[in-house]
């Protein structure tokens, strides 16, 4: 019964302070001013409203960036979270990358923000999707869900055989079943043992292109289909069987065996160039060689030919053309009278270029007179200059510096006459040397 009693009095004593009128109040202007001078002096860190009725602090706005992400099923732009949220822009983003750098899984992709739980439930529906249709597009499926390609492929790949039950071309881009590429593996197994450019098997066949290569390439690996492609990934890749391989060689000696045609080839060509190298005289090779061959191969043939014969220092090749040495030194030799007649009309028209004997039988003298001249030269310059120095103490250095003074032009003066004589020496050996340039002209 007295705990009844004290209920009743503290319920009355709550009552009385509720209807008790506060003596002090502050006004919304006050309340205002209070937080503007918190803010200024950094005692207080929050974010006023687009509207400017509301402030709200940065932890508040993570709190409601995460509500809004689990609203909107792990995924929503920041542009729209401005909206909901009513402050600028530049803080809801920089709170979104908060969220997304301070929780595993959370990543902003073109503006948007997105957790693990809606990747988790992107690879559910591509799942159900896959298993149903067999394969799956990543790049209709970037296109339907508006994210980069490749950031699909990286989070889906990371996933399939975990969450996706099925396999990833790493090429192409797609996604398929095991199911569906055991019966793409027994359609091109079934048809591809003929000669045909594969991409002409994907309209005739029904096959996958985007997968075709990879299985084509895994069946020739593993010994399943016999054969090779020939021309990689492209629109002009052809696929040959073992047996027509096999077929073509047998053909191809065959051929050559029963009507001999390529020893009969190098036979002649043979024949053909010892007798131009005997004969001296030249022969081109390219009307005796078949027309099917390219010029790597014609080279390649003249080239064996040369080595077989021996002939690789008294014959020389010229495209398809075999020319003896010999031929080439009598060509030589018909220019010799023209040389001659030329260079007589040199000398004619310019008889101060002529080279005689006694200019020839001088020249070695005049160089060694020269050089002698030049080595005494050096010899008085290299006096001058040692007893060059100048003493000025007393009347005894004033002399000797006026003799010094003469010494040096007496040197100059006979430096200038060994250079005019040099200079008179050197004219017949200049004159012989143009004219030995003037004749080798000719």
């Amino acid at each position: 019964m007295a705990d009844w009693e004290e209920i009743r009095r503290l319920a009355a004593d709550f009552q009385r302070v509720q209807f008790t009128e506060s003596v002090q109040r502050l006004s919304e202007r006050n309340c205002i001013e209070i937080i503007t001078k918190l803010v200024e002096e950094k005692k207080l860190d929050i974010v006023h409203t687009l509207d400017g009725k509301e402030f709200i602090t940065p932890s508040q706005i993570s709190r409601e960036i995460r509500d809004e992400l689990y609203a909107h099923g792990g995924r929503i732009n920041v542009v729209d979270l401005q909206k909901i949220i009513n402050v600028d822009l530049v803080h809801v983003e920089s709170r979104a990358n908060e969220v997304a750098k301070s929780e595993r899984g959370n990543r902003i992709i073109l503006g948007q923000l997105i957790n693990e739980h809606y990747l988790e439930q992107l690879c559910e529906e591509v799942n159900d999707k896959l298993q149903e249709a067999g394969q799956v597009n990543i790049t209709e499926l970037s296109k339907t869900q508006q994210l980069p390609a490749d950031f699909l492929t990286q989070e889906l790949s990371a996933r399939v055989g975990r969450m996706i039950d099925g396999h990833m071309d790493q090429f192409s881009g797609l996604i398929f079943t095991q199911n569906f590429i055991n019966r793409q593996k027994a359609k091109i197994t079934r048809i591809i043992p003929v000669l045909s450019p594969v991409n002409n098997l994907v309209g005739q066949y029904g096959l996958q292109d985007n997968l075709l290569y990879s299985l084509l390439e895994e069946l020739v690996n593993s010994g399943r289909v016999l054969g090779s492609v020939v021309g990689g990934r492209q629109d002009k890749a052809v696929f040959v069987p073992d047996v027509y391989c096999r077929a073509q060689n047998a053909w191809v000696e065959s051929f050559l065996t029963h009507n001999a045609y390529l020893a009969a080839i190098l036979d002649q060509l043979e024949a053909s160039v010892e007798e131009a190298v005997n004969s001296e005289t030249w022969i081109d090779l390219q009307l005796l060689l078949p027309s099917c061959l390219s010029l790597d191969d014609s080279a390649a043939l003249i080239s064996h030919v040369i080595h077989s014969v021996h002939a690789q220092s008294s014959a020389r090749v010229l495209g398809t053309a075999v020319v003896s040495e010999k031929f080439v030194s009598s060509c030589l030799a018909l220019f010799d009278d023209m040389m001659q007649q030329k260079a007589q009309t040199e000398v004619k028209s310019d008889p101060v270029l002529l080279l005689t004997e006694d200019d020839v039988k001088l020249a070695p003298v005049m160089a060694e007179s020269s050089s002698a001249k030049r080595d005494k030269r050096e010899e008085r310059r290299k006096k001058a200059t040692e007893g060059s120095g100048s003493v000025r103490a007393g009347g005894g250095g004033n002399a000797r510096e006026i003799k010094t003074r003469k010494t040096k032009k007496k040197n100059r003066r006979e430096e200038e006459s060994d250079d005019e004589t040099a200079t008179t020496q050197s004219k017949p050996a200049e004159r012989s040397s143009c004219q030995f340039r003037r004749l080798w002209r000719c």
